[in-house]
């Protein structure tokens, strides 16, 4: 493509020598439009990239771009600044870096200052602003190599980050699952993403774990007014984002570094049996909590149980539980938490707190409707994790045999698909406000 072309804008995007079009993307592999979680590998990700319909060129554009993605040693893509447009450019020629292109100013681009008030835009946050981003030395990328060479056990991959060993895996089976997840979580709680009465246009927001980054892309979008962080172990997110939102690969148990009273809002989901120190976790919170900010903490109970006692001790789905609570023990980050969340929050130094319990079904076994599908989408998320769940935790640290290991999930599998089973397991969600 010539430059003349590329300034002019007559690229024309049906010219079949600077597009590959297959299939549209799959509807169901879709979250509310945004693109899915790009595959690890190259082969896969060439594939993604087509999925997209993304145009191709042979040729890196001089044009500046926000953020550029490496597929593959030869095969790149990125958005340029200029237009909301994304491209896919092929090298011939294997590079050990990103292209560098440097960014316009704002103001040579015809680009205004952000009015108060305004929605934050993707110059708000640094050129560097994603663990995708470029990969020359001050990339995110490049802090650790071996980041991204993950740790696999039984043909599943688990985050390599150097200060915390997470037992959970971080594989696109795995994060199918958290997706499904966070559908029940938002079931739950009536369609809300949260229950913590924040301001109706906070300006800065924070997802400790975010996971694949699901929850803190609906809450960038429903909230234009904040800039979202969302922080974890493992860059398992989406590569294309509102704009008000960012990833961090970060460890949340080491200090943070963040701004004292910065975040309107702290949102932390599902880190049972991942910290060592929750009353570290939530002082840490606390000090980067803007007066009249909140936090929210949503964990949920691993232990299964009854009120028909068609689950009690000696069955597999309790004795299930009491094998995470030993291994949380032996870990020492523990899996007990959701009893104790409430507590420690109110030792960190937040006022107002508020605890709200939740008993969650596992399958559609109860007569209301609400519930009936939250039981039903708790189940699908319980089979769809199961072997993730476990084989860290058992294996890595209960020190079982691998066909241990699976003898135990063809039980849990049974034991779930059993109706006569009436298991539930308790979420608590606690939120409390810096005075």
């Amino acid at each position: 493509m010539s430059q003349e072309r590329w300034d002019n804008g007559s690229f024309d995007p049906q010219d079949p020598r600077n597009i590959e079009i297959e299939d549209p993307p799959k509807r169901h592999s879709m979250h509310n439009g945004r693109f899915p979680v790009c595959p690890r590998q190259p082969e896969d990700r060439r594939e993604w990239a087509n999925r997209l319909w993304i145009p191709r060129t042979d040729e890196f554009p001089s044009a500046p771009t926000v953020q550029i993605l490496r597929l593959s040693p030869h095969l790149f893509i990125f958005q340029t600044r200029v237009t909301p447009t994304f491209w896919l450019w092929f090298s011939p020629q294997e590079h050990n870096s990103s292209p560098s292109v440097a960014p316009e100013s704002p103001q040579a681009q015809g680009e205004s200052s952000q009015a108060p008030g305004d929605s934050p835009q993707a110059d708000d946050f640094e050129e560097d602003d994603s663990a995708y981003g470029d990969d020359g030395e001050n990339s995110t990328t490049t802090v650790a190599a071996t980041i991204l060479e993950y740790r696999e056990l039984h043909g599943r991959t688990f985050q390599n980050f150097p200060t915390t060993e997470y037992w959970g895996p971080n594989d696109d089976k795995q994060n199918e699952q958290l997706d499904i997840g966070h559908h029940m979580l938002t079931l739950l709680l009536d369609g809300k993403l949260f229950l913590a009465p924040i301001s109706l246009n906070p300006q800065k927001v924070i997802d400790v774990g975010t996971g694949t980054g699901i929850w803190a892309i609906d809450f960038a979008d429903a909230h234009p007014s904040a800039m979202v962080i969302g922080t974890d172990l493992s860059p398992i997110q989406p590569c294309f984002v509102p704009p008000n939102l960012k990833f961090e690969l970060d460890d949340a148990q080491l200090e943070w570094t963040y701004e004292e009273n910065s975040f309107d809002f702290v949102h932390i989901r599902c880190l049972m049996g991942s910290i060592n120190d929750w009353a570290k976790l939530y002082s840490d919170a606390f000090r980067c909590t803007s007066p009249d900010g909140y936090i929210e903490s949503l964990e949920m109970d691993i232990q299964f149980t009854s009120d028909d006692g068609s689950v009690k001790p000696g069955d597999v789905m309790y004795d299930w539980s009491t094998l995470f609570i030993n291994a949380g023990e032996t870990m020492q980050r523990t899996f007990k938490i959701p009893k104790m969340s409430r507590r420690l929050i109110e030792a960190a130094g937040f006022v107002d707190v508020v605890e709200t319990k939740y008993k969650v079904p596992v399958g559609g076994w109860m007569e209301d409707k609400k519930w009936k599908e939250v039981g039903r989408w708790n189940l699908l998320y319980l089979k769809e994790g199961l072997e993730g769940m476990a084989l860290f935790i058992l294996k890595n640290i209960l020190r079982w045999e691998y066909t241990e290991v699976q003898a135990l999930l063809g039980q849990m599998r049974s034991a779930l698909n059993d109706k006569k089973n009436h298991a539930y397991y308790e979420i608590h969600v606690v939120y409390g406000r810096k005075p």
